[in-house]
């Protein structure tokens, strides 16, 4: 579901974009922190596949890191280090690893975003979080041992189930 919102948002900037921009080229950067969602469910396996099977074209490249999650379920993605790969010919390429680092640091992101830019900047440049949808305020804080609370050197504490959704967790009171 959210790789169909990513795709249609990708369309949406495509379709507006005047056609003398439609032979640039673009460079979408992946940001996602598998949490729970990865580790319980395979929800970013899917969506890696699903990017996979889209083959975006020569002038469309396509960086994914990831990190922030227990387990992965595909693709041999380790959950002890951070994974950088390339989305090329229906093949998921891995670029390189890092010792592993929380998701949810803005220097974590920051040395992404450095990377991506020293090494895969386009004409035009996409940047999508993805993970649980809490915006940048709460970015990887989906109950994963490597994404600790900003500010706290300790690892996220387990949601009752429902909290990511925006529901009250048990008593009434939201989170």
């Amino acid at each position: 579901m959210r790789t169909l919102l990513s795709y249609v948002c990708i369309a949406v900037a495509l379709v507006c974009t005047p056609f003398s921009a439609m032979a640039d080229s673009w460079s979408v950067f992946v940001y996602m922190c598998g949490s729970d969602l990865e580790s319980n469910y395979g929800a970013a396996t899917a969506d890696i596949s699903e990017m996979i099977d889209a083959s975006p074209s020569d002038e469309v490249t396509v960086i994914i890191q990831t990190g922030g999650a227990n387990k992965w379920q595909n693709f041999g993605i380790s959950p002890k280090k951070i994974s950088r790969f390339m989305v090329r010919d229906g093949e998921l390429n891995l670029i390189e690893e890092l010792p592993q680092a929380n998701m949810g640091d803005g220097k974590t992101l920051y040395n992404f975003l450095n990377f991506c830019q020293k090494n895969y900047s386009s004409d035009h440049n996409v940047l999508l979080f993805w993970e649980h949808g809490g915006g940048s305020a709460a970015l990887c804080r989906g109950g994963s041992p490597q994404a600790p609370l900003p500010g706290k050197g300790t690892a996220a504490p387990e949601r009752p189930a429902g909290d990511d959704r925006g529901e009250p967790a048990p008593g009434g009171q939201p989170q």
